[in-house]
């Protein structure tokens, strides 16, 4: 919805005219354009994508979800009971698992017990049924979203030429790389912790929230487990067993925090900025092809090829004040070495299809 409103917005412009605010002049490009500014993209495509994003539940699909601090009583010690005791059929019944994770999540009991109720009863497609997402992941889409389109937008539109907003302008694009790096190597620190974690896993070491509800989950472990050993059985199986090696593979599908599509979401804002900056400028649409290449192709590119960097050498003894900055320049470089690409491989085409090319040298 936000990009069809973006480019329904651009197509509109495209003839010189302005839909919300007049564009201003920004910067002279190394093409000879002098390049203005529209605001009217990333406004149409910022509305439409948050009205899509809260209203577009009433039209998705329906589904049932059991949470549990949710769906249990957590007031009537009866009625919170017989919900304890049917958890491990709910499990089972259940298509698959949702695990929003933090380096803690393997210390707590009920978490820990969930899992393995549901791995025990899904020994040959647990690892295709559990989902892993660090809860991270969705604040450092979102920043990224906002700050490095929207907030990059109106230092852009209001004060173009400013000095202190060509450094606030600086520091924000700084701050947008640098913030999902400390996110993606937190998150490698977390899977390290969660296999250590489970590797060193003792039921009388494991918190819960409510030391009521202890005695409740270790019967349903001792029932469960009463022919594999009982809870010795089951710390075993958490320690060395299906659990570990499940949790092992699912942490492993995915070197990255943001992944394609959470790099093209994230990188929505930029789209509605490129599109605002070409609409009133020479060659719009073939920018603007360039533009939407950029965002579905090389950003996300650069996102799979830093997490592959960056989880590769994760075991160096390396000081987290010098990973930080190395692991934001090696960002940086692969975000330019794709918009460097993304340009040289649009000239050829739009050349050929629009009878010029995209930049000239």
């Amino acid at each position: 919805c936000g990009l069809a409103a973006a480019l329904a917005v651009f197509a509109f412009e495209d003839g010189g005219r302005a839909l919300f605010l007049q564009p201003r002049p920004v910067i002279t490009s190394v093409d000879g354009h002098a390049y203005s500014n529209s605001v009217g993209p990333t406004l149409a495509g910022t509305f439409a994508f948050f009205a899509a994003l809260v209203f577009a539940g009433a039209c998705a699909p329906r589904y049932d979800v059991f949470v549990d601090k949710c769906c249990i009583d957590q007031v009537d010690a009866h009625r919170k009971s017989s919900g304890i005791l049917a958890i491990p059929e709910v499990l089972r019944r259940s298509r698959s698992l949702l695990v929003l994770y933090e380096s803690d999540y393997f210390e707590r009991l009920w978490c820990v017990f969930e899992l393995a109720i549901f791995c025990s009863d899904r020994r040959f497609d647990a690892v295709g049924a559990i989902q892993l997402l660090p809860v991270a992941r969705a604040p450092s889409v979102f920043f990224f979203f906002v700050f490095f389109g929207l907030v990059r937008e109106y230092l852009e539109y209001v004060a173009p030429g400013n000095a202190f907003a060509g450094v606030a302008n600086s520091l924000v694009i700084v701050a947008c790389l640098a913030l999902p790096c400390h996110m993606q190597l937190r998150s490698l620190d977390q899977k390290k912790k969660i296999l250590a974690d489970l590797r060193a896993f003792k039921l009388a070491d494991a918190r819960c929230s409510d030391e009521r509800d202890r005695a409740h989950v270790e019967r349903l472990i001792e029932a469960r487990w009463r022919t594999r050993g009982g809870l010795e059985g089951f710390e075993r199986h958490v320690r060395c067993g299906d659990i570990y090696q499940t949790i092992a593979v699912a942490l492993g599908k995915h070197d990255g925090l943001i992944r394609y599509g959470d790099a093209v979401v994230a990188a929505w804002g930029v789209l509605f900025f490129g599109l605002g900056m070409h609409a009133h400028n020479n060659h719009a649409t073939s920018h603007a092809a360039t533009t939407l290449f950029g965002v579905f192709a090389a950003l996300p590119a650069a996102f799979a090829l830093h997490a592959k960097l960056t989880a590769k050498c994760h075991h160096l003894a390396v000081p987290y004040w010098v990973r930080l900055p190395v692991s934001t320049l090696a960002l940086m470089l692969f975000i330019v070495a794709g918009c460097v690409v993304q340009f040289q491989l649009g000239r050829a085409p739009c050349r050929a299809v629009l009878g010029y090319g995209c930049l000239k040298a």
